[in-house]
């Protein structure tokens, strides 16, 4: 078996503007991760040794699922695969054949020195490694290879509602209609919508002794106030704290959070609620009030325009 983690990402659609900074984290972590990149598109960024790159078409994927699960999977839109990513074990087996421990992920952040928050008595100990506690974490987890494992998303009991509903049902993490708590077991909550979930069907295994569970929270979402993310060949800190990785899920939604177009990503750069910087200097302050300003701008055309157009759109429809 190979020592390292393979990390399935299967991407349609278009390539995003911040891929390569994805590839900038992922290039610090060649010892430890291969990420297998399926699509049908182009890769035109230079890519490190551990990028590997599947071909494999939409149409194909879809008959790959339903061979791999033997049910037609209703994939309307590239989104709608998150919630088969508790089943990417089954689907992919044949590339993760090689590999102890698979795993999936987004490409909308960027990782930091993995093996530092790698638990110390060793990943072989354990089944199963999330980064957010309480919570199945959709943006990077980490799964043992053995059948045992890429079967367990058969213990929901909603499995055809998942695959045959077109919308997107959170089955990764937590299902869309189960509000996530602090401190409680998603499999708790069951009563709130009767659906087995992926991080209800982890930990219920978990808590009853049939896998082992780590469960830390390692990585960052939200860089609060002033604060200022420092990426300095493959680590991630805000001063003395240091993160696994850095997930710009919520901040790439705000007009004012710019995302970089360099032709080379350095080995070391800041990350500001503002955006990302290549120094943070005298000219930091004016850039960011710049960005917080055009990005002020931005929000106000949109709310004038959407409400343009609403009023013309219901005037229309009552005229009708």
């Amino acid at each position: 078996m190979i020592n390292k983690i393979a990390i399935i990402i299967p991407w349609y659609g278009e390539i995003p503007t911040y891929l390569p900074l994805f590839l900038k984290g992922l290039e610090f972590n060649t010892s430890i991760l291969d990420v297998l990149f399926i699509t049908d598109l182009e890769v035109k960024d230079s890519v490190p040794t551990n990028f590997k790159k599947i071909s494999l078409s939409w149409e194909d994927l879809n008959k790959r699922i339903k061979k791999s699960i033997g049910k037609e999977a209703n994939l309307e839109t590239p989104y709608k695969l998150c919630d088969f990513r508790p089943m990417y074990g089954r689907i992919f087996e044949e590339e993760i054949a090689e590999y102890e421990f698979w795993g999936y992920g987004d490409i909308d952040l960027i990782y930091g020195d993995l093996k530092r928050f790698l638990p110390f008595d060793g990943i072989e100990k354990y089944d199963v490694l999330t980064f957010r506690e309480n919570l199945m974490h959709g943006p990077f987890s980490i799964l043992r290879n053995n059948s045992y494992i890429r079967n367990l998303y058969t213990k929901t009991n909603k499995l055809i509602d998942i695959i045959s509903n077109p919308n997107c049902m959170a089955f990764d993490e937590a299902v869309l209609s189960k509000p996530w708590r602090d401190g409680v077991r998603l499999y708790n909550l069951i009563e709130l919508d009767g659906t087995w979930d992926w991080s209800s069907i982890i930990q219920h295994e978990a808590d009853n002794g049939k896998l082992k569970l780590f469960e830390r929270y390692y990585c960052l979402e939200a860089i609060q106030s002033e604060s200022v993310l420092v990426y300095n060949r493959g680590k991630l800190n805000i001063g003395m704290e240091e993160y696994a990785f850095f997930h710009w899920v919520y901040h790439k939604k705000l007009n004012n959070f710019h995302i970089p177009q360099w032709k080379v990503v350095p080995d070391n750069f800041f990350i500001h609620k503002s955006g990302f910087y290549k120094k943070i200097n005298w000219l930091f302050f004016f850039e960011k009030r710049k960005r917080e300003y055009k990005g002020k701008i931005i929000t106000l055309y949109i709310k004038i325009r959407d409400s343009y157009n609403y009023q013309i759109k219901g005037k229309s429809a009552k005229s009708i």
